[in-house]
């Protein structure tokens, strides 16, 4: 029981970790201001932040907005008692307890991290449960979908993963993991998590440069940078899935495959859709429970080409809606590519961040 908390409080580090990456790398994204939900930004990623993210995906109409700032104002005062700026803080003491060996200090910080974020993931859904009576049916599903590519967040029935890093936590629950393969997992995930720590310093060079290209409004070299970033994250994540699936059993492979499409954790497909996208649009086509099945083969197939690099991933992607559609009857391929169109639409926020990876912070259309 010890290491398993032990284990747990390593990856929250990550996540926590994580998150304030992907604040740093968003640079220059809009953050909330006297005419938006939750006022200005605090450093790190608010309740305000995200409300105004929703607010803009879910198309609110006057009434709407009166009603869902009042939840805010509301659900940020709760935010705000929970000290938003103390992850940051903790991170901080992290670094400075770990530089000192105080392995005492660093056991303290991680439970304490550990519980304020479950703190915060609490204060969410309950936001999101706040909000939801507001709303419209097609909304709400909106509110649903937006819910569940939210870090930390939860989707209806408490659904998950709700992102790359949150999958390393939950994989031991997932894949029903033996006692045996547990503890064969632990010093696996508890090395990934040191190593994510030790690159986000490595890369703290790069995201730098990348914040600075974004504010220049040099997009060419921002992306050329983000290409690199990723290059490094997926690469330790490859390792060490590669050596998680040398403890599972051919059953437990496919499910772990599933598991990280659902996530978003494969590789992106440029300015095109990535996997995660065309199985959540065939998904809406009704599918038969074979053709289910089928469909997360295909998947299955295309993001293992896409890492090993036999094929771009945008290719892959292209070469899985044609595959998809090879199994669909005609009515249902007009269904998945009219969802196809939906999510090419409004791509804002689709990708979940590779290897926790933020997406891509650049404003979307006003």
């Amino acid at each position: 029981m010890q290491a398993h908390r032990w284990i747990l409080g390593v990856v929250v580090v990550v996540l926590a970790t994580s998150a304030l990456a992907q604040d740093g790398e968003r640079g220059g994204r809009r953050r909330g201001g006297e005419d938006r939900p939750g006022g200005p930004g605090r450093g790190d990623m608010s309740l305000g932040m995200m409300a105004e993210r929703l607010a803009e995906r879910l198309e609110l109409d006057a009434a709407q907005k009166t009603r869902f700032n009042e939840v805010v104002a509301q659900y940020t005062a709760k935010w705000d008692a929970q000290e938003p700026g103390r992850m940051r803080e903790l991170m901080d003491e992290m670094r400075t307890a770990r530089q000192n060996g105080d392995d005492a200090r660093v056991a303290e910080l991680q439970e304490e991290m550990r519980k304020l974020g479950e703190a915060r993931r609490a204060l969410m859904n309950q936001f999101y449960d706040a909000v939801k009576p507001i709303l419209r049916p097609e909304q709400i599903q909106k509110l649903d979908e937006f819910r569940q590519r939210m870090p930390g967040g939860r989707g209806p029935e408490g659904a998950g993963p709700r992102g790359p890093m949150q999958l390393i936590r939950e994989l031991p629950e997932k894949l029903e993991l033996t006692a045996e393969q547990k503890a064969k997992f632990e010093p696996l995930a508890a090395k990934y998590g040191q190593q994510m720590q030790a690159q986000r310093e490595e890369l703290r060079p790069l995201m730098q440069q990348l914040r600075e290209a974004r504010q220049a409004g040099d997009e060419a070299k921002a992306d050329e940078l983000e290409e690199q970033i990723q290059a490094k994250r997926s690469a330790a994540s490859e390792a060490f899935y590669a050596e998680v699936e040398a403890i599972l059993t051919d059953a437990q492979k496919a499910k772990l495959a599933d598991l990280r499409v659902e996530a978003g954790d494969t590789p992106r497909a440029g300015a095109g859709l990535d996997i995660r996208q065309v199985v959540r649009a065939a998904q809406k086509a009704r599918l038969t429970s074979e053709q289910s099945e089928q469909v997360k083969q295909l998947a299955r197939d295309a993001a293992k080409n896409a890492r090993d690099k036999k094929i771009g991933p945008e290719a892959a992607s292209k070469q899985l809606v044609e595959a998809i559609k090879k199994i669909l009857k005609p009515e249902q391929v007009s269904e998945f590519d009219q969802a196809l169109k939906e999510q090419a639409a409004n791509p804002r926020g689709n990708r979940p961040p590779p290897g926790g990876r933020a997406e891509r912070g650049r404003p979307g259309p006003q």
